[in-house]
């Protein structure tokens, strides 16, 4: 690509020291030399002013997005961003975030700031208003006027570096409590930066966008209670939400969803179809009634056939566990603030319920001398866990106490390690196909702060599943320490109808469950000695409660014919024809088809209506003509045809469909319309 700098900036170039250069690569392999301190901005425009102009953010040898206004050093490889990247609405957000708090302290002296991160859908900031102030949905619709009339002001960021004692100085002169002390907890080590718009500074690792002229769309959506630092012994905040697009039409498109959102909300739709219930008498766990268990029932028999295929082995462990076994596992310290605990017994022993299963499955496989043929044992479970979770996070089957794992460990030689994470890839991805999630994207997390084991097993694990998706030819983005306390981890994040994001699947390597400190797992190998097995944790679906939240939302409640909670609907025309439909609904059921009659004394309209409104797949109509034909007329949701078959044909057709686990086809095609609407 020619250089661009003119010829004054040629000449600089050709006069400078090679001392005083550095090298950059550019995503298409390409290097450009700039001169020592430059920045991602003194780069883009290097290339041409109208990507300087365009510039948000650069990535770093493949790192976090890092601020335009941060120098480059030798050798860095830099993506530009654009506001076409992905990356760049973080930091718009971000960036919208801090308008939000200008214009807060402008219309309510006083007030408190405290911190501001983008989040996927938008942003958020907390504050702390002075006493008796009302932040109503008419205060939101001021504050979104105020934030639009700054930016057409015209706002720009800078940004500069402080000492910890200029940073503490200046909040504490000003009464900012809550900055002071997120200074006064930073590393002695880490840099402090300010970044300042118009009059407003605050303290922020950055990155920003420029200038506001970006900032095209802007929309206060609602407010929340926070407690400082999410702890409830500490100050209440109030939570203002927001969002924040470079278009209209990107606005537009999102609160379309947020409106089908509302609509599709899992607790809402578990109601209006009788599906489960919540209950004080045992906060955060779900009562399953029929319908809402028949999903349920639908779900884990496939779960079952699909990992009996795959040479799983089902087991069943036990809830109730004495502490020692977690301090043994090393999940103690990671846990035990979030476990439910019983009180002492005769013995004196207290017991804990699990709040995850692969203690358990250690337990479990200990039982047994392996072999290296017997290798690798593959062991699912079902695994009721129970996870103390505030009353204020939980969110109906989306964040519960009472969890169902769809759970696996998978106890291997090393170099089978590679294969078994192979298969399991293989595994969640044809089953997000199955549940029609065909968007979904995956994360490799690297070890955390708090982690046990050495670093060569670290680095060895790493380095497994990034060559596992390397392989399998799997693109993947790096989250850097977020891995497990035990090991590294791949993460699969599904994208619903609604164009949302959700974390299903895991894939977790562990080389330090084996350890004799731990567990000390071996297995006999060809040399008839001893060798420690690796442990591969993975959950493909997640937890059954949440994924079949996720599935309410994602189908609108449409559930496809194998999985919906009622396959079929007979309705008789008239109290004659109900023998004859009892007989329709024998046969469903002799094929283990989920089939309900439905025989009051109601227009034939007004209950395939009712039918509707639950959802229900199918529908069939007999009267006269189908009685004595031994017939049916069948009404499928989304199919305006409604054909006249026979009861045999009818009864095959719905089992091959079931036994199959297609999607319906308007489940499929609502499927489609909605994912090109996100």
């Amino acid at each position: 690509m020619p250089d661009r700098l003119g010829l004054a900036g040629m000449l600089t170039c050709m006069s400078a020291p090679v001392e005083n250069r550095i090298a950059i690569t550019l995503p298409d392999g390409s290097s450009r030399e700039l001169e020592t301190g430059a920045t991602g901005l003194d780069l883009a425009r290097s290339i041409g002013e109208g990507l300087a102009r365009a510039a948000v953010a650069v990535q770093v040898n493949g790192g976090d997005t890092q601020d335009l206004r941060l120098p480059l050093a030798d050798g860095d490889a830099v993506r530009i961003i654009t506001s076409r990247d992905e990356e760049a609405l973080g930091v718009l957000r971000h960036s919208a975030a801090h308008v939000l708090a200008e214009a807060v302290v402008a219309r309510y002296p006083g007030t408190k700031v405290t911190i501001g991160p983008a989040i996927e859908a938008g942003f958020y900031y907390d504050f702390d208003f002075p006493e008796g102030t009302v932040i109503n949905d008419e205060a939101l619709a001021q504050l979104e006027k105020d934030m639009k009339h700054l930016v057409k002001q015209g706002r720009k960021w800078d940004r500069w570096e402080v000492t910890r004692d200029e940073a503490l100085e200046h909040f504490r002169s000003a009464g900012e409590q809550y900055k002071v002390e997120l200074i006064e907890g930073l590393p002695a080590d880490e840099p402090i930066t300010f970044y300042r718009q118009g009059e407003f500074t605050d303290l922020c690792r950055g990155p920003h966008v420029q200038d506001a002229k970006g900032m095209k769309a802007i929309k206060l959506t609602s407010t929340a209670g926070a407690y400082w630092r999410g702890d409830s012994t500490r100050e209440q905040l109030t939570r203002i939400y927001g969002t924040a697009f470079f278009s209209k039409e990107d606005l537009a498109t999102h609160l379309a969803n947020l409106e089908r959102a509302k609509l599709n909300d899992h607790r809402l739709l578990g109601t209006k179809l009788d599906l489960f219930s919540f209950d004080p008498v045992s906060p955060g766990s779900p009562f399953w009634h029929p319908r809402g268990l028949n999903i349920w029932n639908a779900i884990t028999e496939m779960w079952r056939e699909e990992h009996g295929r795959r040479g799983y082995q089902e087991v069943k462990t036990p809830i109730l566990y004495k502490p020692e076994l977690w301090k043994k596992s090393g999940h103690w310290d990671a846990y035990k603030d979030g476990m439910f605990f019983t009180e002492l017994d005769e013995d004196g022993h207290q017991f804990g319920l699990k709040p995850m299963n692969c203690p358990a499955h250690a337990t479990l496989i200990k039982t047994r001398r392996l072999s290296y043929r017997d290798l690798p044992v593959r062991m699912n479970e079902q695994g009721l866990v129970h996870r103390f979770e505030a009353s204020g996070v939980l969110h109906g089957l989306m964040r519960v106490r009472h969890i169902t794992q769809d759970d696996a460990h998978i106890f291997c030689a090393p170099d089978q390690v590679l294969d078994e994470v192979t298969s399991t890839l293989a595994f969640v991805r044809d089953l997000m196909q199955l549940f029609g999630f065909d968007d979904y994207t995956m994360e490799l997390s690297t070890r955390p702060d708090k982690a046990i084991g050495d670093d060569a097993l670290w680095e060895k694990a790493e380095a497994a599943l990034a060559e596992a998706l390397v392989r399998n030819d799997l693109p993947y983005t790096l989250n850097p320490g977020d891995g497990a306390f035990y090991g590294p981890k791949i993460d699969f994040h599904v994208r619903d109808s609604m164009g949302r994001t959700w974390q299903c699947g895991t894939i977790q390597l562990d080389y330090n469950m084996a350890q004799p400190e731990r567990f000390d797992i071996t297995y006999a190998g060809e040399d008839n000695e001893e060798h420690e097995v690796v442990v591969i944790h993975r959950a493909l679906l997640g937890s059954m409660e949440r994924f079949i939240g996720i599935l309410l939302e994602h189908y609108g409640g449409e559930f496809p014919l194998w999985m919906a909670p009622e396959q079929v609907r007979v309705l008789p025309v008239a109290d004659r024809h109900n023998d004859y439909a009892r007989e329709v609904v024998a046969a469903l059921r002799e094929r283990r088809l989920r089939a309900e009659l439905d025989d009051r004394t109601e227009s034939v309209g007004r209950k395939v209506r009712d039918a509707g409104m639950q959802r229900t797949p199918i529908v069939l109509v007999v009267g006269d003509a189908e009685a004595e034909g031994r017939t049916v007329t069948v009404n499928r949701r989304g199919d305006d045809a409604k054909p006249t078959i026979s009861l045999d044909e009818l009864v095959e057709q719905v089992s091959t469909e079931v036994a199959e686990r297609r999607l319906s086809d308007h489940v499929a095609q609502a499927l489609r319309a909605d994912a090109t609407e996100a």
